[in-house]
Order: structure tokens, then sequence, then C-alpha cells
């Protein structure tokens, strides 16, 4: 009797269309083409500088930044035109309630946010800075197993040059280098 893997490789295929960076980048391209078109046909009616602030452009977030540069989140607001003054970096914890949850979604559950509903604000250790691909896919073959852990690596490095090409393009932030290769 043989395994029926045809249900793992449409998985498999699945997660190697996930884990892709060309989506995001497709559609960040072709936002940008369509602000390109607009500033061009508003061009006649306004110089360049007032149409480019009529005709926003994408804007690409990188988490990296908004950790070591939590001000950047000010900056973003007053650039698409949100009350900056309600911003908070701090809050306090909390529980969350899990009446009618089963064992396994409870612990799903809090698996998923238990960092998030621990923390009072945004944590610094958290961020990307200095993290190497090779020093991640070691804790990723501990964590995973020698051959999800490959399949991780082989995923990121597909990913890169989509990764590079928007993080060249994101929106402020320090330099801290993003993941390095």
């Amino acid at each position: 009797m043989s395994l029926d893997m045809s249900g793992m490789q449409a998985v498999e295929y699945s997660l190697t269309r996930a884990m892709t960076l060309t989506w995001t980048r497709g559609l960040y391209d072709w936002y940008m083409k369509l602000w390109g078109h607009l500033a061009a046909a508003a061009a006649p009616a306004a110089n360049q500088h007032d149409v480019h602030k009529l005709t926003p452009k994408p804007i690409i977030l990188d988490a990296d930044d908004l950790i070591t540069n939590p001000e950047i989140v000010i900056h973003l607001c007053d650039t698409v035109g949100l009350d900056s003054t309600k911003v908070q970096f701090t809050r306090d914890t909390r529980d969350e309630p899990m009446e009618g949850m089963g064992p396994s979604d409870r612990e799903i559950h809090m698996r998923a946010r238990t960092t998030l509903y621990s923390s009072t604000g945004i944590m610094a250790e958290k961020s990307f800075c200095g993290l190497t691909v090779d020093g991640e896919v070691a804790k990723w073959k501990v964590e995973f197993g020698e051959v999800d852990g490959r399949k991780l690596e082989r995923w990121v490095w597909e990913a890169m040059s989509d990764y590079e090409y928007l993080w060249e393009r994101r929106f402020g932030g320090p330099d801290c280098g993003g993941v390095q290769k």
C-alpha cells in the first residue's frame, strides 16, 4: 500500500506560492504605474510638486523601522492625514477572554497572542537588526527539523530579491540594513 501524497503536494505548492513577496511587489509596481499615470494626467493643471501631493503613492512599511524608530508612526500619520496626537507607544497588558473555546483552540489562540497580550509597548528585542539568514536557518532546523528548515531557507532566498526591492522603497526609517544575507 502506498501513501497518497497528492494532498501534501498541494499544500507544498500552496506554501511555495504564499511564501513569497512576488505578489506584494507586483501590487506595489502596479500602483506606482497607476500613480505615474495619475500624476501625468494632472500635470497640466498643477506643478509637479503639487501633483504628487494630490495623488499619494503607495506606502511600504517595514516592521523593523517601527520597532527601531517608533516615531515613524507619527510621521506616517501626518503623511496620510491621521491625527498623530492619538498615537500611543505604551499600553496596559490585558487578558483575552476565551470562554467558548475548546482546549486546542485556546492553546493555538494563546500561542499566537501571548507576546501581544503580555507586552506594554514596542519590544525592541524583536528587531531583525543584526540577524542573518544563516543564523535563522540554524534555529529553524532545530525548531522544525532539517527538511522543513531547508524549505524555509529556500523560500527566504527565493523571496530575497523582492524583499530587497521593496525594502529600498520603504517609508522612512533608519537604515539597520534589514535582514542580512
